[in-house]
């Protein structure tokens, strides 16, 4: 329990292929973690190919439990967000500096330029 919401499908998977939790502490578990309990296939696993199949009603509530938000959802919408702002800080950034950038580029092109037989195309020029 001390790791929800945090265990995944195949956790679950294991820890009642082992047949040691009785089916309320398996539920209580399986309420912890409504993100792998919704899995394609979990619930039919759970019904029918587990060592110790859980009861209709129990499944029924861990099917309920998947319409509440977690401590995980919450988390991964945080992570989310923060990614998409900082892509479009950096969008913002490179946006408004790629054209002062641009700018000091030719200016240094240009004074370079000028230093090499007073014109700029000269740097472009083999030297000797």
């Amino acid at each position: 329990m001390s790791k929800s919401p945090y265990l995944s499908t195949e956790a679950l998977f294991e820890t009642v292929s082992k047949n040691i939790l009785p089916n309320a502490i398996v539920l209580e578990i399986c309420l912890a973690n409504p993100e792998a309990t919704s899995k394609e296939g979990f619930v039919k696993w759970m019904e029918y190919e587990a060592p110790t199949p859980m009861p209709e009603y129990m499944l029924g509530v861990i099917e309920a439990s998947w319409h509440s938000k977690t401590v995980r959802f919450y988390m991964e919408e945080a992570i989310g967000i923060h990614s998409s702002n900082m892509s479009h800080g950096t969008s913002i950034l490179v946006q408004n500096y790629t054209p002062i950038l641009s700018v000091t580029l030719w200016i240094a092109f240009v004074w370079y330029g000028m230093n090499c037989d007073g014109h700029p195309r000269a740097m472009l020029k083999p030297t000797r």
